[in-house]
């Protein structure tokens, strides 16, 4: 049996925090800037925890 899925992807010009979607994709670059940092800022503190890669 085969099945097909499919998948809706949307590129959105909005406000990060009072969108509400089931994924978000983030770049990450170096350190926390902009989008990143804000979502961040607001994961609960043992979310937190997970360490961000190193650089190089």
């Amino acid at each position: 049996m085969n099945i097909l899925r499919a998948v809706k992807v949307s590129v959105v010009h909005a406000n990060i925090i009072d969108f509400r979607a089931d994924a978000l994709i983030l770049k990450y670059a170096q350190s926390l800037f902009g989008a990143d940092s804000a979502v961040y800022e607001r994961l609960d503190p043992k979310q937190r925890a997970v360490p961000m890669p190193e650089i190089g």
